[in-house]
């Protein structure tokens, strides 16, 4: 999904933030061109997960701990998509 379809899907979430967590390695968009710029490709599993990275960060938590979370979120039952764990939290 494009980068404006992503934002659309977390509110409060900017262009910044999404840009800070694919430079930290939280999330790896698929890039592709179109003419001659390069757009972000995202998945739903990583709008997702900067949507946990989103939510820890504004309750407060450390940036480790935020990880360390989202990540546990990310892999509480493998067997789901991330759109069914975080129905259960």
């Amino acid at each position: 999904m494009t980068m404006h379809e992503a934002l659309a899907r977390v509110p409060g979430l900017t262009r910044q933030e999404l840009y800070r967590y694919e430079a930290r390695g939280y999330i790896k968009p698929r890039k592709h061109n179109v003419g001659r710029v390069k757009r972000n490709d995202y998945s739903a599993d990583q709008i997702e997960f900067s949507r946990l990275i989103k939510y820890y960060l504004m309750v407060g938590s450390s940036e480790g701990r935020t990880l360390d979370e989202a990540n546990r979120m990310a892999l509480v039952d493998m067997g789901k998509g991330m759109a069914d764990v975080l129905r259960t939290y």
